[in-house]
């Protein structure tokens, strides 16, 4: 029987995307638009990689984690890197572990 996280498709990366980690290449990063399907745009930045067909959208969190990872905000910089993409059980977004 198929997870109810399958039946839900996404044009962006998921947790259940990454799995207990991914190794992933930088390969630039871009605006998307976000919004779900007739919704006004919504557009925010995000990572693309060779090995993933999906985008990962950036929060703030992740793009300071970015420029620290990759020792420069300057997002040209960043292509060619490789980091690995997981899921923080920890995190938590107002008052509740997201």
């Amino acid at each position: 029987m198929p997870k109810t996280s399958d039946m839900r498709e996404s044009k962006f990366l998921k947790k259940d995307d990454v799995g207990r980690g991914t190794l992933a290449t930088i390969t630039g990063c871009v605006q998307k638009n976000v919004a779900k399907e007739g919704a006004d745009p919504e557009n925010k930045w995000c990572l693309t990689f060779s090995e993933l067909d999906k985008p990962l959208v950036l929060n703030s969190t992740n793009i300071q984690l970015c420029e620290m990872i990759c020792g420069s905000d300057d997002t040209d910089r960043w292509v060619g890197k490789r980091i690995v993409l997981y899921v923080d059980p920890n995190v938590s977004y107002g008052g509740k572990l997201i």
